[in-house]
């Protein structure tokens, strides 16, 4: 690494993971966007599926680029799903701050040099930014005093691509497109999520404030997604989708919940619940303004199993005190 290569780089290490499968086009924006940065990262790590030979070698043609100014390197997984990916990819990452990027976004100039600026503070223990939909014009972006909050009852709050906040705040989690950590807060991300791993970034932002940490919303520190399509079979199936994503969110907030409040956050995700994962009063409420009676099959049952499910989950987990899998 050449003198002016090395004066770009912070005295924090910092490496980055990028998780992809079958978007190599998608891939070469991204990591662009990444070498493309004022504050360089001191390793990227690209972690593909073995049976994803395309992707593969455009990674190594963008190490064999870009290799001379930045550590890169290629590391496949056998197991599928995003979790897989990012605890494959965490293996490579021995300390300092380990960022998290999806292969269909692209970081905007000052990311990293922004994230590592939080992290002189030794009380951040993650931090994020916004992960703009550029399908959205950017006069429909709205602001919103208070972002990714969990309140009493464990409501989940503003999840989606147009979270902006007119400053920096400090939240209970962040979006995984966009997603920067203490490594040494992360021992791995929870492999018993079903499906596609919904939650999972909520999951281990909730494991960085148990141990003290907070965790800052900065808006600046955005990256652009541009939602490239999923190739991976079922994600597309919307009673499955509905599914997974109650039954992660009733077993990742059970898990990090104390004492009288898990009793009373499974009381509210059965009867009401939040925005992303309705309870029975929530999906009434819709069938009867959609006037749409198959919401309740559609929706509801779905989402009444996937809570039993993540409940069950839960409980099977904490009986076997845990184990492997985290």
């Amino acid at each position: 690494m050449t003198a002016s290569a090395a004066a770009s780089h912070g005295t924090t290490r910092i490496s980055v993971v990028v998780p992809t499968y079958r978007r190599a086009s998608h891939l070469k924006q991204c990591l662009s966007s990444l070498v493309d940065q004022s504050r360089k990262p001191d390793e990227i790590v690209i972690v593909a599926r073995e049976d994803d030979g395309e992707t593969l070698e455009a990674a190594k043609d963008f190490q064999k680029e870009h290799g001379a100014k930045i550590a890169i390197k290629a590391v496949s997984v056998e197991r599928p799903g995003m979790t897989a990916a990012r605890n494959r990819g965490l293996q490579e990452v021995a300390d300092g701050i380990v960022c998290f990027i999806d292969d269909d976004a692209a970081a905007a100039p000052g990311w990293l040099e922004g994230m590592e600026r939080w992290f002189d503070n030794p009380k951040i223990g993650a931090v994020g930014g916004p992960c703009i939909d550029v399908r959205v014009p950017e006069d429909d972006l709205r602001t919103f005093p208070s972002v990714f909050k969990i309140s009493r009852l464990g409501a989940v709050s503003r999840l989606g691509a147009d979270c902006l906040t007119p400053g920096p705040v400090s939240v209970d989690h962040l979006r995984g497109a966009n997603l920067c950590l203490r490594r040494s807060l992360v021992p791995g991300f929870d492999e018993n999520l079903v499906g596609h791993s919904f939650r999972e970034d909520m999951d281990v932002c909730l494991s960085v404030k148990s141990n003290g940490f907070d965790i800052m919303y900065d808006p600046a520190l955005k990256v652009d997604h541009f939602i490239a399509p999923t190739v991976d079979t079922g994600r597309g199936e919307a009673g499955r989708l509905f599914w997974e994503a109650n039954a992660n969110n009733t077993y990742v907030l059970l898990k990090h919940l104390k004492g009288w409040r898990r009793l009373v956050f499974l009381v509210f995700t059965f009867a009401i619940g939040d925005n992303c994962t309705p309870g029975l009063a929530r999906c009434l409420a819709r069938a009867v303004l959609y006037r749409s009676p198959e919401y309740l099959t559609d929706k509801l049952a779905p989402s009444l199993k996937g809570k039993w499910d993540g409940m069950r989950l839960y409980f099977e987990r904490r009986g076997r005190g845990w184990g492997s899998g985290r």
